[in-house]
């Protein structure tokens, strides 16, 4: 976290020392402890740089603040948060009450309407989208990570219940995904320019939706604001799948599923 009155700087290496040792460390960035954009800009490219994936957007323990930013939502204004990359930027909420703010239920449903209404995958195109925003339209339903089976005559491809090695059957989530495709040649990493060209891409699947001009499903989490509404809903493979080193491969057929 940051201390109120300390360096940036500080912030920065401390988090490179945590990266060092192998953890994943998530900075608390303070609104009103930052002067300006610019500055705001240059720490967040530097934990980047040291190695920073998920960050926490916070007001801060200061009551006063020292520059432009009052609160987390005028950082988010600027676009900084979105532009550089992160896996996940976080939000700070207090539904039991802040002392450093005395209308901070008010200020977490503002921070949820901003984040409901700013709707970037009905703005930007998809390859208008940063890395974050591109990481974030996927609705981890595991379905693209199943094997598929092509029948030779027809072409005509057909969904098995058996997964990649490394989808883990009870989360639907790869379980190395940063090293996917080292380990799995295969794999097929998702781009603006291939979509088209993958057939076997789920029908549900966000990224083709859109490319197509769809609206996404209500079940989305982007949409639903709800990780667990795709579960429910029957469209993820979670608790639902057999990892492919358990099966025959000469037994794929009898597999076939419809998803």
């Amino acid at each position: 976290t940051h201390i109120p009155g300390s360096s940036l700087n500080d912030l920065i290496d401390t988090a490179k020392e945590v990266s060092v040792y192998g953890l994943n460390p998530v900075p608390h960035i303070p609104a009103r402890s930052i002067t300006n954009e610019n500055l705001l800009n240059e720490t967040l490219v530097s934990l980047k740089e040291v190695g920073v994936k998920d960050i926490l957007a916070i007001g801060g323990s200061v009551k006063e603040k020292v520059g432009k930013f009052d609160s987390t939502l005028d950082m988010f204004s600027t676009g900084a948060l979105n532009n550089i990359g992160f896996k996940s930027v976080r939000i700070a909420g207090h539904p039991e009450g802040n002392p450093d703010d005395k209308n901070s239920i008010q200020s977490l449903k503002n921070k949820l309407i901003w984040l409901k209404e700013n709707k970037f995958w009905e703005n930007k195109k998809l390859y208008e989208m940063n890395s974050s925003e591109w990481e974030a339209l996927c609705d981890k339903c595991g379905k693209c990570c199943v094997i598929k089976l092509e029948d030779y005559d027809t072409k005509e491809i057909h969904y098995t219940n058996v997964s990649c090695k490394l989808l883990c059957e009870k989360t639907a989530l790869c379980k190395d995904y940063e090293n996917r495709k080292a380990v799995v040649p295969d794999c097929k990493i998702l781009t603006p320019n291939n979509l088209k060209n993958l057939r076997w891409m789920p029908n549900t699947c966000a990224y083709k939706l859109l490319n197509d001009g769809e609206p996404l499903p209500s079940w989305h989490p982007l949409v639903s604001g709800n990780i667990k509404e795709i579960v429910k809903t029957g469209n993820s493979v979670q608790n639902r799948v057999i990892n492919e080193n358990e099966v025959n491969i000469d037994d794929l057929p009898d597999y076939i599923f419809d998803w």
